[in-house]
């Protein structure tokens, strides 16, 4: 044990430099997060999930990053979502078979009941009202922890007014002097005991401007983000939804039976 010389944390420190050498930003996927719902197979019921398998039931000290509007066609529980838009105006090119080139236009996202509608709420098995838009529209967030560590989040249903009002309207109004980026919110869950039962929704609150530090880190951040930020976005969801497809080949006959794990069904918040 004698031969043993601790290295100063100089060497340390360069050695750590070169951990990463061999890895490139392909290598490491930016986190997704959602609320577990009490439907849902995975994470903790009340608390925002990480993919990573992590849970927390408040997020402290959060920034949003970079901001996008987008649509998401769901088809079903346990199947790739059937159409979408990272641009809210058009669909992805990573749909074969969109239902429409132009979201303004298409059916699905529409109010009514168009007869092509109905022939794809059956097709589907919506279970909503038909009169409601089938394509649902989405916030895809980016943000920061607190720590400085982006991660994605979508906002649908529900929460799309929770966003507007308590996150976008706040930031844009409250803090119009200084670059959203540079404000940062903690993000707790709330649970709401509506008529067709319990879930949990985002709640956003105790305001602040970050430091100096935190605020340079922030902007420039964003500077690397603003523009490819969706473009990563829709990249994850081809790759969740290429596996959900392999998942669907290989799944067992209908007359075996099936694993005691499922899909994800919780509510896409």
């Amino acid at each position: 044990m004698g031969d043993l010389v601790p290295k100063a944390d100089s060497q340390i420190a360069v050695q750590g430099n070169d951990f990463w050498a061999d890895m490139g930003a392909e290598d490491f996927a930016i986190p997704s997060v959602s609320i577990g719902q009490g439907t849902s197979s995975k994470g903790e019921i009340g608390k925002y999930n990480f993919n990573n398998g992590s849970a927390a039931p408040v997020l402290i000290g959060v920034s949003l990053l970079v901001p996008s509007k987008t649509r998401t066609l769901f088809a079903g529980k346990g199947k790739p979502t059937r159409c979408g838009s990272d641009n809210f105006h058009n669909p992805s090119e990573r749909y074969a078979n969109p239902i429409s080139r132009n979201c303004g236009t298409c059916f699905a996202a529409q109010w009514g009941d168009d007869p092509d509608k109905v022939k794809l709420h059956l097709e589907l098995g919506v279970k909503k009202d038909i009169n409601l838009p089938i394509c649902q529209q989405t916030y895809t967030m980016m943000f920061l922890d607190g720590d400085g560590n982006p991660f994605f989040m979508d906002f649908r249903s529900s929460a799309l007014k929770i966003v507007q009002e308590k996150l976008l309207s706040r930031l844009r109004m409250g803090f119009s002097k200084n670059h959203p980026t540079t404000v940062q919110f903690d993000m707790s869950v709330s649970r709401n005991d509506g008529k067709q039962g319990v879930f949990y929704e985002p709640a956003f609150d105790n305001f602040r401007v970050s430091d100096a530090d935190r605020s340079e880190k922030a902007l420039s951040l964003y500077g690397q983000y603003s523009k490819r930020a969706q473009s990563l976005r829709s990249e994850q969801i081809a790759k969740m939804d290429a596996e959900t497809e392999f998942a669907m080949a290989s799944a067992p006959p209908l007359d075996a039976p099936w694993p005691d794990h499922g899909p994800d069904d919780s509510i896409p918040f």
